[in-house]
């Protein structure tokens, strides 16, 4: 498993998008309890995020409770419902319209956390945005060709990056904002 340094942002977002959409499964969002219900469990009809969440739901495969997926998927880190989608070309032009980037898929504005799972339903690509936390569940020879394909996806290698020159150079290659 590999951390991403940095949110992937702009151009980089966007092919990042393409390249998930061409080789995982599937996608998921999640949208919190405390989003949608207040405290005495009102359901709020008018998050921001209802149109986007519509135009989705042609990919729509299936909803999950927070108790169904919790210890098997990242985003199942407290209650809420998480929907899982299929990913497809449409679909991804609808993620890249949504956002500009990995880490702004938090709440209120959109849903939480867009993942993609790989085709044995894995976690593949991880990112729990609130935290600036991203994750890729890969080989190190896929990591290292995605990292290649897309400057700004800037991915933590140890091994190299000890060697301070070498991170500074791909720091710089990937126009990284260090967080």
């Amino acid at each position: 498993m590999f951390r991403l340094y940095s949110d992937v942002r702009g151009a980089a977002y966007e092919r990042l998008i393409d390249y998930a959409m061409e080789r995982a499964d599937t996608f998921m969002l999640g949208i919190h309890k405390w989003v949608t219900e207040d405290e005495n469990g009102v359901i709020d009809q008018d998050v921001l995020f209802k149109e986007l969440l519509r135009q989705l739901n042609p990919f729509l495969l299936s909803t999950h409770s927070y108790e169904e997926i919790r210890g098997i998927h990242s985003i199942a880190y407290t209650q809420g419902t998480f929907y899982r989608y299929q990913c497809a070309p449409e679909a991804g032009g609808l993620l890249k319209q949504a956002t500009s980037s990995l880490f702004s898929w938090v709440h209120p504005q959109l849903p939480e956390d867009l993942c993609f799972q790989n085709a044995d339903g894995e976690d593949w690509i991880i990112n729990i945005a609130h935290e600036r936390i991203g994750r890729l569940n890969m080989a190190i020879e896929e990591a290292e060709e995605l990292e290649k394909l897309i400057p700004g996806v800037f991915i933590h290698q140890p091994e190299y990056h000890q060697n301070i020159d070498i991170f500074l150079d791909d720091a710089i290659r990937h126009k990284s904002r260090i967080e």
